[in-house]
């Protein structure tokens, strides 16, 4: 079974949202595969099933390509999936 997570930061350093990374690594012991979108990635080592993307905030901070990219992963992600 596989799953999709999308999370506002993932960083194991942020002391409001870093508990993320640890719900992450639990859930790749329960599934296939997990793949993880987020507004804005920080430091974090994913396990070898976890595919993380970043929609860019600490990049360009656009919502335009906030959305481009998000759909642009989902796309990806599923097309992936089928095959």
């Amino acid at each position: 079974m596989k799953l999709l997570i999308l999370t506002q930061k993932l960083d194991s350093r942020d002391p409001v949202l870093g508990f993320m990374t640890r719900w992450i690594e639990q859930f790749a012991r329960k599934f296939e595969h997990v793949s993880v979108i987020c507004l804005q990635k920080g430091e974090y080592a994913p396990p070898a099933n976890v595919t993380v993307m970043s929609l860019g905030k600490e990049v360009q901070p656009s919502r335009s390509s906030y959305l481009k990219h998000l759909f642009r992963y989902i796309i990806a992600e599923r097309a992936d999936r089928k095959s």
